[in-house]
C-alpha cells in the first residue's frame, strides 16, 4: 500500500549505519516482490489445478509415486481441446506411467490375517511396494485378494485356495514366504482375458505393455499365453474357454496359426491377427489361396469375388489385423479392421520428461534403415548428398541387409536408436515390404515426426485413411523431402504446433482403437452362446 511505502521510505532517510541500510534494502526488495506477485495473481487468477502437482509419475517398478516437473511439450499438447469423451494421455511409456492424473483411486479393503505362500504357487504380481498401491493395482485387475509377501512384494489372487492360513499371532513377516492377506471390498471391473501368441515382434504392442496406456479403464485386462498347449485337446480347450476364462476374450494370433482357433471359435471373443505383412491372408490369386480356404481346405472361398476371399462364420466378424491393405479392405469391407503395429519389444521405454520440443532438438532428421528396397536406396542417395542441412544436424545410419535381431552389429543399438529418435525433429520412414512399420510408432512415441511419401497412391493403399490426414509429414515425392523439412524447421512456431498435434492425434487414435475393440466385445455379449453350449465329441 502507499502508506506502507511511505513508512519504509521515511525509515530509509534516517538510516545511520550499513546494517540499517541492509535491512532497508531487504524490506524494499520484499515489498517489490509482493507487488509483482499481486500483479501477476490479478492478471492470471489461480487455477484450482495449481494446488496439485503438475505431473505425478507412478513407477510400476517401484510402486511409489514420485512428483517431478511437468514436461512443457506434453503439458502444452494436453491443454489443447481433444475429442469429446476421450481423455488425453500424452506421455505414457511402458513400465513408467506418466499419466497426468493424481495417485491411483483409493480402494476399500479389509485385513484377513496372514498366510504362507508356497514356493511354486501361481499368482499375479505387481511392482507396488506399499499396501495402498498394491490394493489399487490388484483391484484394477479385478483380483479379490492381495497382500505383501514378507511386507514387500505385492501379489494378487482370485482366491486363497493354495495359501496356508496362519493364526493371527503366527504371522512373522520377516520369515520367508510369509504374507499379510487383504480382501478388496469394492466392486471389481469385468475381466477381459487377452491370449497372446508368442510372436516376439508382431505381438510387441501387446506383450510390451504399451497398449495399457490407452485402455479405457472400463475393464480389467489379464494376459495368458496362446500356445500349442491351449489347443492340445478339444476338451482342454473347451475347459479353458468356458470354465477357466468364461468372460470376454481377445486373441492375438499370427495368421499362420489361426486355423484351429477359427474352427473352434469361442463365445464373447474378438480376433486380432498379426504378421500378415504382404496383406494376402484370406484372399486368392489365380489358383493360389492364401489362408485356410479353397478346395479341400477348412473353409470355402467366394470364387465369384474378384479377390476369391475366405468365407468365415459371421460370429467371427468383425476382426482386427495389422498391415492395412486395399485388397483386403475391398474384399471384406468393415469386417476386417486395422490395428497398428506399435513399437518393438526391443525399443526401450521412453523416460519421463524426455520429449523435447521439436525446435530444441539436435538433429533435423534421422534416417536409420536397412536398404532392402529401391525406395530406401533412393532416399539414402537424396539425403546423403544434400548440402542444405548441415552434417551435424542430421543422423544417417543404414545397413545393407535386414536382420532379425535389433542388436545386430550393422544396426545402431536399441538404446542409441531411441536416443537419436528423441533428438530428431523428423524420422524418415520410406516403405520396405510394407509402408506400415515399427519406426512410425517409435518416432511418434519419442516426439519425432514421421516422414512418408504419398506419391503414386501407395501410401493410401497400405495405411488407413486416418493416417493420411494426420500431422505426420506426408510428401508428394521424395525429391521434396529436404525442402519440406527445412521449411518447417525454419518456422519454430509451426514446427512446435505440428509436434503437439501429432502427440495428441496418436493418443486419441490409439484410445479410440482400443475402445473400438471393446465395443465389438460388448456386442458379442448380446449373442446367444454357441461354443460353450455344445458338447464336443
Amino acid at each position: 500500500s502507499k502508506r506502507r511505502c511511505a513508512t519504509i521510505l521515511n525509515m530509509g532517510v534516517g538510516l545511520a549505519d550499513r546494517a540499517q541500510l541492509a535491512v532497508f534494502v531487504v524490506l524494499v526488495g520484499l515489498l517489490a516482490m509482493k507487488k509483482v506477485r499481486t500483479s501477476l495473481d490479478a492478471s492470471h487468477p489461480l487455477d484450482p489445478a495449481d494446488d496439485v502437482p503438475a505431473l505425478q509419475l507412478s513407477r510400476r517398478n517401484g510402486g511409489s509415486t514420485t512428483q517431478t516437473t511437468a514436461n512443457p511439450i506434453i503439458e502444452e499438447a494436453r491443454s489443447q481441446p481433444t475429442t469429446p469423451e476421450i481423455t488425453t494421455h500424452i506421455g505414457v511409456r511402458g513400465d513408467i506411467d506418466t499419466t497426468l492424473t493424481p495417485s491411483p483411486a483409493k480402494v476399500s479393503y479389509s485385513p484377513k490375517g496372514c498366510g504362507v505362500m508356497g514356493p511354486h504357487q501361481e499368482h499375479e504380481t505387481s511392482d507396488a511396494n506399499s499396501e495402498v498401491q498394491c490394493a489399487s493395482d490388484c483391484a484394477a485387475r479385478a483380483y479379490s485378494y492381495f497382500g505383501l509377501l514378507q511386507g514387500k512384494e505385492c501379489w494378487c489372487a482370485d482366491d486363497l485356495e493354495h495359501l496356508e492360513i496362519l493364526p493371527q499371532d503366527g504371522c512373522k513377516l520377516d520369515r520367508q514366504r510369509h504374507t499379510q492377506i487383504f480382501h478388496v471390498e469394492d466392486a471389481l471391473p469385468e475381466i477381459i482375458t487377452m491370449f497372446i501368441a508368442p510372436a516376439k515382434r508382431t505381438s510387441s504392442l501387446f506383450t510390451s505393455g504399451r497398449l495399457e496406456a490407452f485402455f479405457s479403464g472400463k475393464y480389467a485386462y489379464r494376459y495368458r499365453k496362446l500356445n500349442a498347449g491351449v489347443f492340445r485337446t478339444d476338451v482342454g480347450f473347451r475347459k479353458e474357454m468356458c470354465e477357466t476364462t468364461p468372460g470376454k476374450k481377445i486373441f492375438v494370433q499370427i495368421t499362420g496359426a489361426v486355423t484351429k482357433l477359427l474352427l473352434n471359435w469361442p463365445d464373447n471373443s474378438v480376433l486380432i491377427m498379426t504378421a500378415d505383412e504382404i496383406g494376402n491372408w484370406g484372399l486368392g490369386k489365380g489358383d493360389r489361396r492364401f489362408g485356410p480356404h479353397g478346395k479341400g481346405r477348412d473353409f470355402p472361398s467366394n470364387e465369384t469375388s474378384e479377390y476369391k476371399h475366405i468365407i468365415l462364420p459371421k460370429r467371427i466378424f468383425p476382426m482386427f489385423k495389422q498391415y492395412h491393405h486395399f485388397r483386403q479392405a475391398a474384399a471384406f469391407g468393415d469386417s476386417i479392421r486395422f490395428v497398428p503395429l506399435g513399437s518393438r519389444n526391443e525399443y526401450p521405454n521412453i523416460p519421463p520428461n524426455s520429449i523435447l520440443p521439436a525446435p530444441e532438438r539436435r538433429y533435423v532428421f534421422s534416417y536409420m534403415a536397412a536398404l532392402t528396397d529401391a525406395t530406401r536406396k533412393k532416399v539414402y542417395d537424396i539425403l546423403s548428398t544434400d548440402k542444405e542441412i548441415p552434417s551435424d544436424k542430421r543422423f544417417i545410419q543404414v545397413s545393407q541387409s535386414w536382420h532379425g535381431s535389433a542388436n545386430n552389429d550393422e544396426y545402431v543399438s536399441p538404446a542409441k536408436y531411441q536416443e537419436v529418435m528423441l533428438s530428431s525433429v523428423f524420422a524418415i520412414c520410406p516403405k520396405g515390404h510394407s509402408v506400415e512399420q515399427f519406426r512410425i510408432y517409435e518416432a511418434i512415441e519419442a516426439g519425432a515426426i514421421p516422414v512418408m511419401d504419398l506419391k503414386d497412391g501407395y501410401l493410401a493403399q497400405h495405411l488407413p485413411a486416418e493416417y493420411l490426414t494426420s500431422p505426420m509429414l506426408l510428401l508428394n515425392g521424395w525429391d521434396t523431402v529436404v525442402d519440406e523439412m527445412v521449411k518447417l524447421w525454419k518456422n519454430p512456431s509451426k514446427l512446435r504446433d505440428r509436434q503437439q498435434n501429432l502427440l495428441r492425434w496418436y493418443d486419441n487414435y490409439m484410445r479410440t482403437k482400443v475402445r473400438e475393440i471393446e465395443t465389438v466385445l460388448e456386442s458379442r455379449s448380446l449373442e446367444s452362446p454357441e461354443f460353450c453350449a455344445k458338447t464336443l465329441k
